[in-house]
C-alpha cells in the first residue's frame, strides 16, 4: 500500500468518461488513496473548495467547463494545488507545458506510470 490509512492522500479525479474516471478511482484506492471524482470542470471546482485534494488529474476534453478553464481559475485562486493533465496523444506535454500544468499522463497510460506520478506529488505535498 502506497499510503497509510491515517495520512491518507486525497485525490480528485476529473474526466467526462465514466469508465476512466472509475478505473483511475479503484487504482488509487487499491493503493491507498482517498479518491473523490467530478464528471466536469465546474463539478471538479466545487469538488476542489469542498475537499481541498492534495492533487487533482484534469482531463482537458470535457462538456461544461474544460480542463484548461479549471486550471485558469485554480491558479487565479493561488489555489496552490498540483494538477496533472491527463489527455490523448502526442499533444499532451504541450498542453501541459502550455498551460503550466504541474506534470501530465498521455491517455492511454499504464498504471505504473500513473501510481508514480501521484506518489510525486502527493509525497512532496507530505501526505505519504
Amino acid at each position: 500500500m502506497a499510503v497509510g490509512a491515517e495520512t491518507m492522500a486525497h485525490v480528485l479525479v476529473v474526466d467526462d468518461d465514466h469508465d476512466i474516471r472509475l478505473t483511475i478511482q479503484a487504482i488509487l484506492e487499491s493503493e491507498g488513496y482517498s479518491v473523490t471524482t467530478a464528471v466536469n470542470g465546474r463539478e471538479a471546482l466545487a469538488r476542489i473548495t469542498e475537499d481541498r485534494p492534495l492533487l487533482v488529474l484534469l482531463d482537458l476534453q470535457m462538456p461544461v467547463m474544460n480542463g484548461w478553464e479549471v486550471l485558469t481559475e485554480l491558479r487565479a485562486q493561488n489555489a496552490g494545488i498540483p494538477v496533472i493533465f491527463m489527455t490523448a496523444g502526442y499533444r499532451a506535454h504541450i498542453e501541459a507545458t502550455r498551460y503550466h500544468a504541474d506534470a501530465h499522463l498521455s491517455k492511454p497510460f499504464e498504471m505504473d506510470e500513473l501510481l508514480q506520478l501521484v506518489a510525486r506529488f502527493t509525497t512532496t505535498a507530505g501526505a505519504v
